[in-house]
């Protein structure tokens, strides 16, 4: 397990994030959590805030607002998308799950929007416009397991397990567009 000044941070299957004076992280130790650690630049130490034990394995976080999204995966089978409330620093809210297809191995916000890289089921968007209540909106399957995802101007970057990289045009979230894919390989994550 990774720690940070003696804290336990969780096993391999977690996600971190900076955000202002803020550390946020996703995953599972001895229980599913989120922790949030306070930041003192000056002191340069790090003061856990609070934690939830609610969310299960996870290889993405973001960060909207006072809203904090995550996958994670509590227990073999099960997959799902959390939202999570963060008004409080010191016990995070969980306000919302949408339960997935499939294990989401990275997700990417972009405007009222999450783009998940699902393993077995390729590209799923969701419409966060209301945090509290997510919507999947659509599903793109690429024939192949995907293991990460990056947004670049206006596209989704899939890494392919056993081949390579798709790009899809995400202009319309409702319907991604395959433009290509490059193959040579393969790709677990993409930045």
């Amino acid at each position: 397990a990774d720690t940070v000044d003696g804290i336990s941070l969780g096993s391999e299957d977690t996600a971190a994030l900076f955000r202002g004076d803020y550390f946020y992280v996703a995953g599972t130790g001895s229980a599913p959590y989120v922790s949030v650690f306070r930041i003192d630049k000056t002191a340069k130490t790090l003061e856990l805030t609070g934690q939830s034990a609610e969310t299960g394995s996870s290889k993405g976080i973001a960060a909207a607002g006072n809203y904090l999204f995550s996958q994670g995966s509590p227990t073999a089978g099960e997959y799902y998308f959390h939202v999570w409330n963060m008004d409080s620093k010191k016990q995070p809210e969980l306000v919302s799950s949408v339960e997935l297809p499939a294990y989401a191995h990275d997700l990417r916000l972009y405007g009222d929007h999450v783009y998940l890289s699902l393993d077995a089921e390729g590209l799923m968007v969701l419409d966060i416009s209301n945090p509290e209540d997510p919507r999947i909106i659509s599903v793109y399957s690429v024939g192949s397991s995907v293991s990460g995802i990056d947004l670049q101007g206006g596209y989704a970057y899939l890494g392919l397990r056993d081949n390579g990289l798709a790009v899809f045009d995400i202009s319309v979230p409702e319907v991604p567009v395959f433009k290509t894919s490059l193959s040579g390989g393969s790709t677990y994550r993409i930045k």
